[in-house]
């Protein structure tokens, strides 16, 4: 049995980056940037009226002028006009391009009168503003906007939609399966017979994985039966780059996973971790390079869900090269007993303190099968072992659903 630590330690250490491929713009949304995005040109690219008005020349205002005569119209969207006069001035659009010789602009909330004709504007204002959002004061032309690792959110589709980029280079997606394993699982429509239960951890998980940015897709139970198992581990392993098995790796009697992979050829990286719930937690990987992972969760609900959330995503986001910003961390809202030598990973509900703090109230399960008290939890909070009581104040990270972690 190992620590938690010593887990991480092992899973980086069988990372292979992922292959890159190239994706229309549209199809990007949660997948991982894979090289930096640069700026093509000025932001933005040209002197940008920010307010409908008039421009004209600072000078003449300057001079005490306060008629102007307008010379034309310029739109969004059209090319630059030119003040021919420097005493008269164009009426300008928001998203126009500055006219060349004016260098204010008087928003039409400003303007005083006009004339019949609309051939001439008059100004009240005493105190112009400069109303214009000049070229390249955003960022220059070869600047970086995006850095690979980024997992790419709707403001990054918009960047690269506004430098160009039709198609972008990002992670390849690794083929992933979820697989239950136990006889007494049924399908989700099934009515259940007193000794069966529905299959609910593949469910989760593959929302867990969705929500990070990882589809999968969920096979259909395992049965606890050696030789059925080993076809159904064989083919999962020819078929997919990740597989992901929730039940069977525990000490009964037909918990097969374990040896039947390894029969398979499936390496063991390790078996049991000191963290509750997860204890059961197998890991093996395939191929001379470790092209293929294993994990063989836990069956118990609770379990699973912490595997997932604390060592397969994480370890998808290392695959990935996907940057991970600071891990969350909270504060314990009430004193935690922290008595026996496993990590803990504790439910917990997160609550935004006035001053920002996040404190975490504790959720007790009565077991790790107990999936229905997760309903309001955010996440599990990772705290030390063999501390003795933990008391309220006490930090630590935070893994949290849907994804955020």
């Amino acid at each position: 049995m190992i620590s938690v630590s010593e887990a991480d330690k092992l899973l980086q250490s069988i990372v292979i980056p992922e292959a890159t491929e190239n994706v229309a713009l549209g199809a990007t949304l949660g997948r991982v940037l894979r090289e930096d995005v640069c700026a093509d040109r000025d932001l933005p690219p040209f002197d940008r009226v920010t307010m409908d008005g008039i421009a004209l020349s600072s000078q003449a205002w300057r001079s005490g002028r306060r008629q102007f005569r307008i010379e034309g119209i310029s739109p969004a969207g059209s090319p630059a006009r030119r003040l021919a006069d420097s005493n008269a001035c164009i009426r300008v659009m928001t998203g126009t391009v500055m006219p060349q010789g004016a260098d204010l602009v008087i928003p039409v909330e400003e303007l005083g009168t006009e004339t019949p004709d609309h051939q001439v504007a008059t100004l009240e204002t005493a105190n112009p503003v400069y109303y214009v959002h000049e070229q390249g004061s955003d960022r220059r032309a070869g600047e970086v906007l995006l850095h690979a690792g980024t997992r790419l959110t709707e403001q990054h589709l918009g960047i690269l939609a506004a430098v160009g980029s039709a198609e972008v280079t990002v992670s390849k997606r690794p083929r992933i399966v979820v697989a239950p394993t136990g006889d007494e699982l049924v399908p989700v429509e099934t009515t259940p017979l007193q000794h069966q239960i529905r299959g609910s951890n593949e469910v989760a998980v593959v929302a867990a994985l969705e929500s990070a940015g990882y589809p999968a897709t969920a096979a259909p139970p395992l049965r606890d039966d050696r030789s059925g198992l080993r076809q159904s581990l064989e083919q999962l392993l020819h078929d997919n780059d990740v597989i992901i098995l929730s039940g069977g790796v525990s000490a009964g009697s037909f918990d097969f996973v374990p040896s039947v992979l390894m029969e398979l050829g499936v390496k063991q990286l390790f078996h049991k971790l000191r963290e509750r719930p997860g204890k059961p937690l197998w890991v093996g990987t395939l191929g001379e390079r470790n092209e293929k992972v294993v994990f063989g969760l836990p069956g118990n609900p609770v379990s699973t869900l912490v595997g997932t959330v604390r060592h397969i995503i994480p370890f998808l986001h290392r695959r990935a090269l996907r940057t991970i910003g600071a891990t969350v961390h909270a504060r314990l809202a009430k004193d935690v007993e922290s008595l026996s030598a496993l990590t803990l990973f504790l439910a917990v509900r997160l609550e935004a303190e006035a001053d920002g703090t996040l404190l975490a109230h504790p959720i007790f399960t009565n077991s790790s099968g107990d999936f229905s008290s997760l309903a309001g939890a955010d996440g599990f909070i990772e705290l030390p072992p063999g501390q003795g009581t933990l008391p309220a104040g006490f930090s630590g990270p935070v893994y949290l659903f849907g994804g955020r972690g």
